[in-house]
């Protein structure tokens, strides 16, 4: 009989021992689903902020941007005072910290010395100020102006 009570209390113990280390386990879980939680709304925020950023890029400054393969195309609009909606698009690639054009509607002159000096600075906000002007050019130039 002692033998038997003996291995309940064994039993015993043992269940104990199970459940606390269940409860321990639901707490880690508990707190991991927590982190996880934060962490989906920090990023929730984040993407937010780029939406409304991207928003008002398109609102003020009439740009957009579309993502290609391996690349980020600026779509711009408002340059040719002729044609407002007619879009001006420059494709940029980074590889290697080193900005590349891929792409560019149209052709501009200089074309070769902003990407040289956005290469230098990395100044990308720049950069694209600069293409807009040389796209505002190039829409002049096309009208005779």
């Amino acid at each position: 009989m002692a033998s038997a009570s003996s291995a309940v209390t064994t039993t015993e113990k043992r269940l104990e021992g199970g459940q606390l280390q269940l409860r321990r386990q639901q707490e880690e879980y508990r707190q991991r689903a927590a982190e996880l939680e934060a962490g989906q709304r920090q990023k929730q925020k984040q993407l937010d902020s780029l939406r409304r950023a991207t928003a008002l890029f398109g609102e003020r400054f009439s740009l957009k941007f579309r993502h290609g393969q391996d690349e980020l195309c600026l779509v711009m609009t408002d340059v040719d005072a002729f044609d407002q909606g007619r879009e001006f698009c420059i494709s940029v690639r980074i590889t290697d910290n080193v900005y590349s054009v891929t792409r560019c509607e149209p052709m501009v002159p200089g074309l070769d010395e902003l990407t040289a000096e956005v290469n230098r600075t990395n100044d990308f906000a720049t950069f694209v100020k600069s293409v807009r002007k040389a796209f505002v050019a190039v829409a002049k130039q096309a009208h005779g102006l």
